[in-house]
């Protein structure tokens, strides 16, 4: 399976900016926190905004968790256009973004849990239908993701994903946390009979 996500930084005057993404007929968006888009800074004294290779691991985590029904079991590649997401995907952490190490190890978690063995992939921007459809979501542009994907001959969920508080409450107040793969976890299984006590095992949890 293939997704593709996007995020724009985030802005007070560029209204709707957020991450979005879609995979087949599914497709999520979901907009930036105040404190994203007013300049709040993070605990490393960097603006939130501009933290762009974390801003782009919000959607491949959104994915995994989201789409948990679909993701379960399956490979996944997921293709993102910030270089530097990637390769803190690759290494599992980052030694200069507590906000990046958050996200990828929750990205891990879920995925482990779901027995959804995920690559996280470079795509050069705008460089194919879905890289444009995402970064349309991206911007709150669903005219002109509608049109790309009519155009490009995709069928779209006429609903955006439900999307797990846990991740929502994140965006709200971004901060490091260990657990929040865990939180994500725990929301899913309230809503699910798929994930099994075995499966929190894979992800290292008790």
């Amino acid at each position: 399976m293939q997704a593709f996500t996007d995020a724009a930084g985030g802005s007070l005057t560029g209204g709707g900016r957020g991450t979005g993404g879609v995979c087949g007929k599914w497709w999520f968006f979901v907009p930036w926190s105040r404190r994203i888009n007013c300049g709040a800074k993070a605990d490393d004294g960097k603006k939130l905004a501009r933290k762009l290779s974390a801003l782009e691991l919000v959607g491949p985590l959104v994915v995994v968790a989201a789409g948990y029904l679909w993701c379960r079991g399956k490979d996944l590649k997921l293709w993102v256009d910030n270089a530097g997401s990637v390769l803190i995907w690759q290494k599992g952490y980052s030694t200069r973004c507590d906000l990046c190490t958050t996200l990828v190890k929750a990205i891990g978690t879920v995925a482990a849990a779901l027995d959804c063995r995920v690559d996280i992939v470079k795509i050069t921007r705008c460089s194919n239908s879905g890289a444009r459809m995402a970064d349309c979501l991206s911007k709150a542009d669903f005219a002109g993701f509608r049109s790309e994907a009519a155009t490009a001959g995709w069928e779209l969920d006429l609903e955006p994903a439900w999307i797990p508080a846990s991740i929502l409450a994140w965006i709200a107040r971004p901060v490091a946390d260990d657990l929040l793969g865990e939180k994500v976890l725990a929301e899913l299984t309230a809503r699910t009979p798929l994930l099994t006590s075995r499966c929190w095992l894979a992800a290292g949890t008790t």
